[in-house]
Order: structure tokens, then sequence, then C-alpha cells
């Protein structure tokens, strides 16, 4: 779940000098609030097109130096923000820099979801970088001192406040999709769909069967991506207090699971725990402890399912 590749670069600073920050959790988004290690950070297009991050990172430069790639090196300045796409190629360089970043997930921001094929930056001195760079200083110093039920209330809000002052794309977002996006929000929204296959994708998308296979290889094919969104959704829903009335077997039946012990099986293969265990950790309050067997770091664990959640959160209110 690592969004970005990073190299030290040859100007550095004292190796003890590490990358350090806090994150929030901020219901419809998260918030990073990072002093980032001097170095290059990069995100190739072929991880942008297999990894499920379907978002984008709204960020500005508190202080330090920063150079994006679009084209060319451009200088970041103190106060410039900038928009990635996660589905897109990014290069980043950066010098004792202090950033602080919202990522949300695609369909929160629909006016910002454009296909532009580079990252926009806003200069400091335009009002609409003003505007959003305060509210992300002022969201990170407010949300160190906030409980999740807080910000929950006006997260939506802030999200509109931010569309409508950065604007909306040049290009449309339907042009802009890579064919491996289309497919993947296909399947998210057909999760509870019984005839969701590979055979049902490859017609819907005019592709053959192999060309299918290789867009997904990554996830193991294409087959096993789905099963792996149809079990996420399902987690949620295990965790949802709105949905602590329907039995476990009625919520695995309606996410295209037609036999309970098979995925109380493969539920628990894959989070380490059964379903019934997952629900009663989360009536307890206990369910951040869960994490994925042998994570990288606890933090990057903890962000991981965070984005995950907010992900899935989104598509289970589509439903």
């Amino acid at each position: 779940m690592l969004a970005f590749d990073f190299h030290r670069t040859n100007r550095l600073r004292p190796r003890e000098e590490m990358a350090h920050g806090t994150a929030y959790h901020g219901e419809a988004f998260l918030l990073l609030d990072e002093h980032l290690a001097d170095g290059r950070y990069r995100r190739s297009q072929e991880k942008a097109e297999v990894d499920d991050m379907d978002a984008l990172i709204v960020s500005v430069l508190v202080q330090g130096r920063a150079a994006l790639w679009q084209d060319r090196w451009m200088r970041l300045r103190p106060g410039d923000v900038i928009v990635l796409d996660l589905a897109l190629a990014t290069d980043l360089c950066t010098v004792g820099a202090h950033m602080i970043h919202m990522i949300v997930p695609r369909c929160h921001l629909p006016s910002l979801d454009g296909g532009w094929g580079t990252p926009r930056i806003y200069p400091a001195q335009v009002t609409a970088a003003k505007l959003t760079g305060n509210l992300l200083k002022t969201l990170a110093d407010t949300m160190a001192g906030a409980g999740r039920h807080e910000i929950h209330p006006i997260s939506s809000a802030l999200l509109r406040l931010i569309e409508a002052t950065l604007g909306p794309p040049a290009v449309s977002a339907v042009r802009g999709a890579t064919l491996a996006r289309r497919i993947r929000r296909y399947i998210e929204d057909n999760l509870r769909s019984h005839t969701l296959t590979p055979a049902g994708l490859a017609r819907q998308f005019a592709i053959s069967r192999s060309q299918l296979y290789r867009i997904f290889a990554r996830a193991g094919g294409v087959e096993t991506y789905i099963r792996n969104r149809r079990l996420r959704r399902c987690m949620i829903a295990l965790t949802d207090p709105a949905e602590q009335h329907r039995r476990i077997g009625d919520i695995a039946y309606a996410l295209g699971f037609s036999d309970e012990a098979h995925f109380s099986r493969l539920f628990r293969a894959t989070y380490g725990r059964s379903p019934r265990a997952i629900r009663q950790a989360a009536r307890a309050g206990t369910l951040e402890s869960l994490q994925p067997s042998r994570p990288p770091s606890e933090g990057i664990a903890l962000l991981a399912a965070w984005l995950a959640e907010i992900c899935s959160r989104v598509n289970t209110s589509h439903d």
C-alpha cells in the first residue's frame, strides 16, 4: 500500500533526520501533517494503474523547498497548493519540506476529478491557494485536539469548500479515465451482482480475457481482485453500527458470496479473524488494533486501512 517510492538525493541533511508527522482521520478524508525526509518521491504510472488508491491529494507546502516534475521541474514555494491524482505518475523532490496533505476519495471531489494528465499547481499568491492553504493549516491545528465525532458533521462541507475554491478541471474526467480505472469503477459499482465475472467484464469493455488478466496481474487476477473488494465491503458492513441488525450470512450473500461457511473461511484468511469477531471488536471499540499481518510498519498499515475504509464507505453509501 505504499503510494510512493522514496530515494535519497545527493545533497542531504544528516541521515538521522527522517520523515515524521501526524495523520488524522476526517471521516471523508485523511489529513497528513508531515515533515518530509529530503529526497525524491516517485509514483510510477505502473504503480498508479495497479493499486487501489482511487483518490486525489490536495497539498500545501508550509515551509522548505520542493519541486514537482511537470514536463520539466517546477519549483514550489511556501504557500503553493498542488492537486495530485493518484491515478497518475508523480515525481516530487523535497528539501526541509513541511507539507500538509488532504487525501480524498475521487468521488468526493467530482469537479476536480479531471483527466488533465499532470498535477495542478496553484501559486501562493492566487486566492485559491491562499484559501485552501489556510484551510489545510487550520484543519491540522484543529484536528490535533478534535475527536472524529466532531469532524464528521462538517467533513462534507469542508470538501465542498475546497472543491469550489480550486475550481473545475479543464478536461473531462471521462476522457481522462484509463481503461483500468474504468474497469475498477465498474467492479466497485457492481459488487452486489452475482453475475460479475471475468467473461462479463471482457464483454462489457470489449477486451480479451488475457488483456483483462494483464490489467489485474499484480492483484493476482481479476477474480482475486473482485473477491478482495467484496471482502473489504463486507468488512465495512460488519463494522457499521447501522448494519448491526443484519445477519452475517445476509451481508455476505448481498455482496456476491453464495456460501456463508466459504465466506467465513476467506474472511478469516484475509483479516485474521472471523466475521463475528470483527463485528464484536467493532462493538467494543477495539477495531483499530486489528492490523494486517506483517505490515511494513504500524503507521503505514493504519494509513492503508484508513484509506481503504473511507473509499469503501463512499461506495457503500452509493449502493
